[in-house]
């Protein structure tokens, strides 16, 4: 028996694989089997952290779940009582992240100054390209993580350039960057959308905030559309 983590990606036929959010969610040999009948157990959502115990499957290469010590941080009977996220009512923002992270950050002022972020606001940019989206993006994201600690800030790519997936990695501290760049298939894009946008929402049940970036909500509408 070994310790086991990550997070739940649930497949079409019900059973799961428990994937690492460090590693783009990337399928591989080593991650830990969730059957189908365990799920259904505990009605686990797809996007939970799990903890627990794994066992070695009957082929002896993979280690299938056998237990689970924590969901989310919680145990299973406590994780149990947690409210779905689509039965919560939903207000108008109330607080505000401050994007300034200092004197001199003239982008930060500004946007503070013309588009202030409250907490649970939805926001679109709409700009030709060459014209500094990326760089707000990349601002935004910075300044939340260093400024609000109980925060996390999911960066999803969607059809993107494998350098502009570079860039942001690079220029990112203590966010999470999720990608499926332009020379991956359109069932990737789907994917790791699915996958990034139900891990946020799982933080957002326990009471956590979630900000997720997307760059672009045009490649990946048409991604959804084909």
């Amino acid at each position: 028996m070994r310790h086991v983590s990550g997070h739940l990606e649930i497949l079409e036929n019900g059973s799961g694989f428990l994937r690492s959010i460090d590693d783009n969610f990337t399928p591989g040999p080593a991650d830990t089997h969730v059957p189908a009948d365990l799920i259904d157990q505990h009605d686990l959502p797809e996007g939970v952290f799990i903890e627990g115990t794994g066992a070695q499957g009957a082929t002896g290469s993979r280690l299938t779940l056998a237990s689970i010590q924590t969901i989310n941080g919680l145990s299973p009977a406590r994780y149990a009582a947690v409210e779905p996220v689509h039965r919560k009512t939903s207000i108008n923002p109330t607080e505000r992240f401050v994007l300034t992270t200092g004197p001199k950050d003239l982008t930060g002022r500004a946007l503070d100054l013309i588009v202030p972020m409250g907490r649970g606001q939805r926001g679109l940019i709409i700009s030709p390209p060459k014209s500094g989206k990326t760089t707000l993006l990349q601002h935004m994201a910075n300044a939340i993580s260093k400024g609000y600690a109980g925060a996390r800030v999911f960066v999803l790519l969607v059809d993107e350039r494998p350098e502009e997936v570079t860039d942001f990695k690079r220029g990112l501290t203590g966010a999470h960057v999720l990608s499926s760049s332009a020379d991956q298939s359109v069932a990737d894009h789907l994917r790791i959308t699915r996958l990034a946008m139900n891990t946020a929402l799982r933080w957002t049940e326990m009471g956590h905030d979630a900000v997720v970036l997307i760059d672009s909500l045009t490649r990946m509408s048409r991604a959804f559309n084909t």
